[in-house]
């Protein structure tokens, strides 16, 4: 009966023993699992975060294009509307100017007739006769209708003569003609041009003395026309003109559009404007700078009869 005693002992001590490795490896499993749990949380919530983040910087990026897209069609719409107001205007100025071109074509032109009248005469009416009534009363006296009607028909003809038909004047006696003395050829040459132009009923001639201001030319001459197909007569009647002379342009542009000619002699450079164009490039503006020489026809007339 003494021996049984130690043996219990024993057995509550292994037992014990394989409790707390039970407990150990129990709280090792719980453990671990906590672990993985929180890490898998921290995973879940790192990547909604990556998840948020990439979708904010994606909707930025979409809302910056966008923005992007926008002030680009901005810029576009702009420049349309810009150049289509620009044709419009040049297309309303053309019809504007070739309608008051017709206008005028078919007006006549009131105040170019004369002021002055020739005294009327007085008309003479036809000679009356007296026919002897059969009767004791007064004597009638009884003009055809025939002659009444000549005689209106010569009154309106000599009042419509002094108001439409000039008065005669004298012959002025022309001014003794200067012999010309060649000067500077390019000065020379811009007045050949300008005095072309105004041959051509060109409007508003301008020379412009540049040679201080750039180095491709020496002068301008500007003038303007009030519809295309005069700017390219204008232009026509120099380049031709100065060809016979043995002067031919290095360049001509814009001749075929008729709204901005541009013929290139090398120290003298002609700009024919349609008016409305003028207005709107400003090159006399520009050239403000440049001082303006006043035009002379009879040395432009003499410059061209003394080139070769």
């Amino acid at each position: 009966m003494a021996t049984k005693k130690p043996a219990k002992k024993t057995t509550t001590k292994t037992t014990k023993k394989a409790a707390k490795k039970t407990a150990k490896k129990a709280a090792k499993k719980a453990a671990k699992k906590a672990t993985k749990k929180t890490a898998k949380k921290t995973a879940k919530k790192a990547i909604a975060k990556t998840a948020k983040k990439a979708t904010k910087k994606t909707a930025k990026k979409a809302v910056a294009k966008k923005t992007a897209k926008r002030a680009v069609a901005k810029k576009a719409t702009k420049k349309a509307t810009k150049k289509t107001a620009k044709k419009a205007t040049k297309n309303t100025a053309k019809k504007a100017t070739t309608k008051t071109a017709k206008k005028a074509a078919k007006k006549p032109d009131v105040v170019a007739l004369p002021s002055t009248r020739l005294p009327q005469a007085p008309v003479a009416l036809p000679s009356r006769r007296t026919v002897a009534a059969p009767s004791r009363e007064a004597a009638v006296t009884l003009v055809p209708d025939d002659d009444v009607d000549d005689a209106l028909d010569e009154a309106v003809g000599a009042a419509f003569d002094s108001v439409f038909i000039p008065v005669s004047t004298p012959p002025v006696a022309a001014a003794p003609a200067v012999p010309f003395v060649p000067g500077d050829a390019a000065e020379d040459l811009a007045q050949a041009c300008a005095a072309l132009a105004l041959e051509k009923k060109a409007e508003d001639v301008v020379v412009l003395r540049v040679a201080e201001l750039t180095s491709y030319a020496d002068f301008f001459v500007i003038a303007q026309a009030p519809s295309d197909r005069q700017v390219q007569a204008i232009a026509r009647n120099v380049t031709e003109a100065l060809k016979k002379h043995g002067k031919a342009p290095m360049s001509t542009d814009g001749l075929e559009q008729g709204n901005w000619v541009i013929v290139d002699y090398g120290s003298v450079v002609l700009h024919v404007f349609l008016a409305s164009a003028r207005s709107y490039y400003d090159l006399d503006g520009f050239w403000v700078d440049a001082p303006r020489v006043s035009v002379d026809e009879a040395r432009g007339q003499g410059a061209l009869a003394a080139m070769a």
